[in-house]
């Protein structure tokens, strides 16, 4: 169990990181909080920010590859791909990715991945 958890612990401590590269890329000063917590057999990372959100009209498209929301293109920089392979790698591995979203006021992306494998 604590290998697992180890394990666990180091793959959420990169994937935070890349999920802050991706949610955090807005403008300098940007505010982007982690969280890391187990519930059950599920381990859960959270990566918000206080940027300028996703219109609701494009939400569900968000993590389609190369899509940017119109709210960003011509004023951020990116290419679409961050969020599509993160949802990529979160269901290889038998989870779930929520995005809540409100324009003018931030993101909070959320991963959920199973705790399970041998020791």
């Amino acid at each position: 169990m604590a290998a697992r958890r180890r394990r666990t612990t180091l793959a959420f401590n990169h994937g935070s990181q890349y999920l802050v590269a991706v949610v955090g890329a807005g403008p300098a000063g940007l505010f982007a909080a982690r969280q890391l917590a187990q519930a059950g057999a599920h381990v859960t990372l959270q990566v918000a920010d206080h940027g300028v959100g996703i219109p609701a009209a494009e939400l569900a498209r968000i993590t389609e590859r190369f899509f940017r929301a119109s709210n960003v293109t011509g004023t951020f920089s990116g290419t679409g791909i961050g969020l599509a392979g993160v949802r990529q790698i979160v269901e290889q591995h038998g989870g779930r990715l929520t995005i809540d979203s409100t324009e003018g006021q931030g993101t909070t992306v959320t991963v959920a991945l199973p705790m399970h494998g041998d020791d």
